[in-house]
């Protein structure tokens, strides 16, 4: 259970680092078209190309919003910290697999009371998992959004480029 609730903080952690990405990626992409649009919108002439600028440029700003939204919750979850889990994070860094059952029995001569922690402990690894399964859920629909929100943005650029 140790090993197994361990690999799921690593993916909690893998989780959190791509939407951290994905948040960077919007505020890069989003402050570089902001800055595009402001700046060449009045160098535009035809009427249809503002709008078609104005609008991609919206489209983009909303997608990019929503992807933002969903990654937020991948990162906002968090882990609720207990004395139990704390002494099962202990352990949790300090069983090895090459000398399980040696760590495992120093793990019982020195706990208080093993059943409580083991408890807690499978107990923690449903609940971990399940807020793993939230955060990729969340990360998946941000991918998308993130993916959709490219095709508004080409559109914004290539709008400008041409009435440039």
């Amino acid at each position: 259970a140790l090993e197994i609730y361990k690999d799921i903080l690593r993916q909690i952690q893998f989780a959190d680092t791509k939407a951290g990405l994905i948040l960077a990626w919007h505020g890069a992409s989003l402050g570089f078209l902001s800055k595009i649009v402001t700046d060449n919108l009045q160098k535009i002439i035809t009427v249809g190309l503002k709008v078609l600028t104005l609008t991609s440029f919206s489209c983009s700003l909303i997608l990019a919003l929503l992807s933002i939204g969903f990654a937020f919750w991948v990162v906002l979850p968090r882990l609720k910290d207990t004395s139990c889990q704390r002494e099962c994070m202990f352990w949790v860094y300090h069983i090895s697999c090459e000398d399980f059952e040696k760590d495992l029995q120093r793990f019982k001569e020195n706990i208080e009371n093993p059943e409580r922690v083991l408890d807690c402990l499978s107990r923690s690894v449903v609940a971990t998992a399940e807020i793993l399964k939230r955060k990729y859920e969340n990360l998946r629909k941000s991918l998308i959004l993130l993916a959709l929100a490219l095709l508004p943005e080409v559109i914004t650029i290539l709008t400008i480029a041409l009435a440039s």
